[in-house]
């Protein structure tokens, strides 16, 4: 009897830290989540950066499946939530950056077709792409019309 008290309290406290560790995961990979989340709420440019969040969501998805005692770890359903809002984001950011690129070389280009073309690229994402490169493509469109047009009146008849 005085055995099987002591193996208990030793069996107990590995148990304990057991639980313990695998919630340290949880809570390391909840905050590396929200870390590389809020490191991309910003971008374009900077571009951001792929590498942590791609390393974070490898991360959180090895713990989606963290159990003990046969039920799923506390806070594991708010990896899974924060996972989808990251895959979600990482897919924006993906689109964003062809997008910012297309941008970027039309307005370096000075060609109002690839301008317009890439505008419309903005514009075609939901929600659309929002970024001050847009509002420098619409001042030169707006300035080659002008020039246009000034070259319209100028002209003798």
């Amino acid at each position: 009897r005085v055995g099987y008290q002591l193996i208990g309290a030793v069996c107990k406290g590995g148990h304990a830290r057991a639980l313990v560790a695998k919630m340290r995961i949880v809570k390391e990979n909840l905050d590396s989540l929200n870390a590389a989340i809020a490191a991309c709420e910003t971008r374009f440019p900077p571009t951001p950066d792929a590498e942590a969040f791609n390393k974070a969501i490898a991360a959180a998805e090895e713990s989606v499946s963290l159990t003990f005692a046969g039920k799923p770890m506390a806070g594991v359903e708010e990896i899974k939530e924060l996972l989808t809002k990251a895959k979600a984001l990482e897919k924006r950011i993906r689109e964003e950056e062809t997008v910012f690129t297309q941008l970027e070389a039309a307005l370096k280009a000075e060609d109002e077709d690839d301008c317009n073309d890439a505008i419309a690229s903005a514009e075609a994402l939901t929600p659309p792409f929002e970024n001050d490169i847009i509002g420098q493509i619409k001042a030169f469109l707006k300035g080659e019309a002008d020039a246009r047009a000034a070259a319209a009146v100028c002209r003798p008849r």
